[in-house]
């Protein structure tokens, strides 16, 4: 169930019970954001929309520049991310 995996990342972490929000990237029905303390960052980007969606992400100007998931690690020099998001989709990854 959706819901209760998001409750128990929320009681779960730091970042996402108390840490700071910065919006990444919005666009229609597609949108990213980080969820961030000190010691703990996480990006979420999720696609609502009815369609597969490629985005341009900037994590750089916080600093990130891995993201990682299960199954799944991103690199970039600089920050900015290019990610494909599937119609209803949501990914979050550890910074």
């Amino acid at each position: 169930d959706s819901i209760k995996k998001w409750i128990d990342i929320r009681k779960s972490s730091p970042a996402f019970a108390e840490g700071e929000l910065e919006i990444l990237y919005t666009v229609g029905k597609v949108f990213g954001f980080a969820r961030y303390t000190e010691n703990e960052k996480y990006v979420v980007v999720a696609n609502l929309g009815d369609v597969g969606e490629r985005i341009r992400l900037d994590a750089g100007r916080l600093g990130m520049k891995k993201l990682s998931k299960a199954g799944e690690e991103l690199y970039s020099d600089d920050g900015i991310f290019y990610m494909d998001l599937n119609a209803n989709e949501v990914k979050v990854y550890k910074a």
